[in-house]
């Protein structure tokens, strides 16, 4: 089974169950779900298994990020095609200069003028507490929601060991967190982000469509029914009421 099927069905039960949110309040309202399910999800796994938790959450992330970016949901970047780094042929890593294994990028996408650009996903939990007293110097500070300056760092680096001929057009950072990550390190011309602001701006029926709440096709991918809520798919309200009946 690949990525998008895999995830899909616990893509479109978060969006069912927000679907009463209103606009401003609609993204926020995916996230604390998503931080939700794989929360319980690490609870209910076995000892060890919380690394692997963060792989499947990587990749879900991922495969949101990349049905935005095919269904136009930022249209300034006019993006012609999309590519997850592990759906890509081998003459597609040829013509991106990229090899067989992960280099840290996570898509490719194609501009309608033919240029490239480097996609890199990072979900970001969002963290409990605004604040926190450090038992190391036993000072108050900020808890840290974003993508790290050596996040970016490693990400610009792998761009520009591994690029197509004539370089990519953009280095993309793709985050669910409101920090903006050039904001310590300097913003260059190729550097592109998009934040929590930019995924809020995207409509309610944008999100949706893009995922087949209407039962439009999902490019290349079978259409997906709308249908009633499934016992097979998780409740999140559910999962979320016995967790804190549980652990307060």
């Amino acid at each position: 089974m690949d990525r998008l099927s895999r995830h899909l069905p616990l893509i479109q039960s978060i969006l069912r169950a927000s679907c009463a949110v209103e606009q401003k309040g609609f993204f926020d309202a995916l996230i604390r779900r998503i931080d939700d399910h794989f929360l319980t999800m690490e609870k209910t796994t076995v000892a060890g298994a919380k690394k692997n938790t963060n792989g499947i959450k990587g990749e879900f992330f991922e495969v949101v990020c990349l049905l935005l970016m095919r269904n136009d949901a930022f249209p300034d970047l006019e993006v012609e095609e999309a590519y997850l780094l592990s759906d890509m042929t081998a003459e597609m890593r040829q013509e991106c200069g990229l090899g067989k294994q992960d280099n840290g990028i996570d898509m490719v996408v194609r501009d309608r003028g033919g240029k490239l650009s480097a996609v890199q996903c990072k979900y970001r939990k969002k963290p409990n507490k605004s604040s926190f007293i450090n038992p190391h110097t036993g000072k108050r500070q900020w808890a840290r929601w974003g993508v790290t300056f050596m996040d970016l760092m490693t990400f610009q680096g792998l761009c520009r060991l591994n690029k197509p001929k004539g370089g990519w057009l953009h280095y993309i950072v793709m985050t669910n967190s409101p920090g903006n990550p050039y904001k310590k390190a300097g913003k260059g011309k190729k550097d592109y982000a998009l934040l929590r602001k930019d995924f809020k701006a995207i409509p309610k029926d944008k999100w949706l469509s893009t995922f087949g709440m209407d039962g439009k096709r999902l490019g290349s991918t079978p259409s997906v029914a709308v249908e009633e809520e499934s016992e097979d798919l998780p409740n999140i309200d559910d999962m979320r009421e016995k967790r804190l009946a549980r652990f307060g």
